[in-house]
């Protein structure tokens, strides 16, 4: 019966123990919200923009840090739809000067 009558308090004991013990993992939830876990066509996993579609492509670009994403449109147009996290591609590490070339982006 005080189940029935007090249903709050057990809600609320259990929200304290959950977030208490799992504040430490909050910050990854955040990071999250509005992203896609994907396997790429190359096999690399990545957390993609929330908007990325099939077809859009994984850049990085010069000066940059973190893989982009883009998506080429009419007249071979390039948007930028969002930063990605790329497991194994972070801070730049796989870029090669070599393959650089020029985009325009509208």
């Amino acid at each position: 019966m005080g189940q029935q009558k007090f249903p709050w308090i057990g809600k609320a004991v259990y929200m304290q123990a959950t977030w208490g013990t799992y504040r430490d993992f909050w910050p990854f939830m955040t990071a999250s919200q509005h992203r896609l876990l994907r396997r790429l066509k190359s096999g690399w996993l990545g957390m993609l923009p929330g908007d990325a579609r099939i077809g859009d492509a994984v850049i990085l670009a010069r000066g940059g840090w973190v893989p982009s994403i883009v998506r080429e449109e009419e007249e071979k147009r390039k948007v930028f739809v969002g930063e990605a996290y790329i497991h194994g591609i972070m801070d730049g590490g796989i870029r090669d000067e070599n393959k650089c070339k020029e985009i325009e982006f509208h």
